[in-house]
């Protein structure tokens, strides 16, 4: 798996959510050596700009490569990087959306690969039920249950809590 260097001008190519040019570089440079602000920041921006009301493009699949990298390189167990890697995933499978560009397919599938033994490793020692249950998604969506991954990773606790009354009761 190798992202692009995050002065590649590629970068400034590339569609994001909303499917107009968004370089998502200087967000991935703050997830690298930003404060604490600064990273909480990136990932709400990140969030934001690469996916949209199911929209995703280019620089959404260049940049999961990206965070993924980061984020086993610095060790950094953040449920944003499962939960956005997810979203896009999940939004890959909308017939609208833009493929994954053939020379990123390869790093993109290493990436996910990675994200998964990741997050295998993330969920044993975390007891903070965002990130296990955004782990969780990715393992789904991984393994191949996509419908069972998007619901994990859309569903927030009280929707939980409410299917869980419904079907299961007390």
């Amino acid at each position: 798996m190798k992202p692009y260097p995050l002065d590649d001008p590629r970068w400034s190519q590339m569609l994001g959510g909303y499917r107009v040019p968004y370089d998502p570089s200087p967000a991935l440079a703050l997830l690298r050596s930003g404060s604490e602000s600064e990273v909480a920041q990136a990932w709400k921006e990140l969030s934001n700009e690469l996916h949209h009301q199911g929209n995703i493009g280019e620089a959404s699949y260049a940049a999961v490569i990206a965070m993924v990298h980061i984020c086993i390189e610095l060790q950094r167990a953040d449920w944003n990087l499962f939960a956005i890697a997810a979203c896009i995933q999940n939004c890959r499978r909308q017939a609208d959306n833009a493929p994954v560009p053939a020379d990123l397919m390869s790093d993109y599938d290493d990436a996910w690969a990675a994200l998964f033994e990741f997050g295998l490793q993330c969920i044993r020692t975390s007891g903070d039920p965002l990130l296990v249950r955004s782990v969780l998604s990715i393992i789904a969506t991984y393994k191949g249950l996509e419908q069972l991954g998007e619901l994990l990773a859309f569903l927030d606790e009280s929707e939980i809590e409410e299917l869980h009354q419904q079907y299961i009761g007390g």
